[in-house]
């Protein structure tokens, strides 16, 4: 999802110092426009499918980096959160199967009524950057139960900082 660049002297790193500033006015703010203003302003460069923006430097698909500015606008933490973060295909699936079991324990009994035999990890353990919806609402975070279970594939210096300090981060490497 976020690749780290590489090109440190090069003038797109550079310019991802100005868009510190940028990103704390929209942190302040939950105006949708501003966080499109800021994505169209960031250096791009090509990417697989579309072009992949440069911030904070890493090279992040438009609408993932959207997701996590969002995040930074509306994710308020819970002291007992739970946050997998990890790289893409580096056993994350099985990360979230053993961690929903373990935080679940005392609700499920182990038998054919276990929501791992009806449904994916994926569908148990929400994506912090990955909305559910269609309107990229990420309200939904806010309706789980605590402790809430979430994962991520952010790299940590991209997390909103009140996330770290506040819940526990287990980190998939």
């Amino acid at each position: 999802m976020a690749a780290q660049a590489k090109e440190e002297g090069s003038p797109a790193a550079d310019t991802t110092s100005s868009s510190y500033d940028e990103a704390a006015a929209i942190s302040s703010s939950q105006d949708g426009n501003a966080i499109t203003t800021l994505v169209s302003k960031l250096p791009t460069r090509e990417g697989w499918s579309q072009p992949l923006a440069l911030y904070k430097n890493y090279w992040i698909h438009p609408l993932f980096l959207k997701s996590i500015l969002r995040l930074h606008t509306s994710f308020k933490p819970r002291h007992d959160d739970i946050i997998l973060a990890s790289n893409p295909k580096c056993g994350t699936t099985w990360m979230k199967a053993l961690a929903f079991t373990i935080t679940n324990r005392s609700r499920y009994e182990f038998g054919n009524n276990h929501p791992l035999f009806t449904h994916h990890p994926q569908e148990l353990v929400s994506s912090m950057e990955i909305p559910r919806d269609t309107n990229d609402d990420l309200k939904y975070l806010e309706a789980l139960p605590s402790p809430r279970l979430l994962a991520t594939h952010m790299p940590l210096s991209l997390f909103p900082h009140l996330s770290i300090a506040s819940g526990r981060v287990v980190y998939v490497c």
